[in-house]
């Protein structure tokens, strides 16, 4: 949904700032939208790090951040008995964990002032 979300926006002429996991998966949207719309950072969304570093440079690149727009998650297929225990928690901890979506407010309260609107879609 994220990417609909992105492709959405750009589409309509907004700038986005692309916080994911394989930046080089966004190559293509990059060279299409130009680095005047499309800001893509590498972002692990347990990482206190990866959240601040991402904020920052979107706010060095485009001066501020209008919406946050949270849809960080990934799921595994199988038997849950047959997950290791690592593997769900961490599954767990990017779709639901409320220290997730308290780091970007945070963050995103501090950065930009401008912040006008947070979105959290599952």
């Amino acid at each position: 949904m994220g990417l609909s979300v992105t492709e959405y926006l750009l589409a309509k002429g907004d700038t986005v700032i692309a916080a994911v996991r394989k930046p080089e998966s966004m190559k293509g949207h990059q060279a299409k939208y130009g680095a005047d719309k499309l800001l893509v950072v590498k972002v692990n969304v347990q990482s206190q790090e990866d959240v601040d570093a991402a904020f920052k440079e979107a706010e060095e690149t485009f001066g501020r951040i209008d919406v946050v727009y949270n849809n960080a998650g990934y799921s595994a297929v199988g038997e849950v008995e047959a997950m290791p225990l690592e593997d769900a928690k961490d599954m767990f901890e990017v779709r639901v964990s409320f220290k997730k979506i308290f780091m970007c407010v945070r963050v995103a309260h501090f950065v930009s002032r401008r912040l006008t609107s947070l979105a959290r879609l599952e």
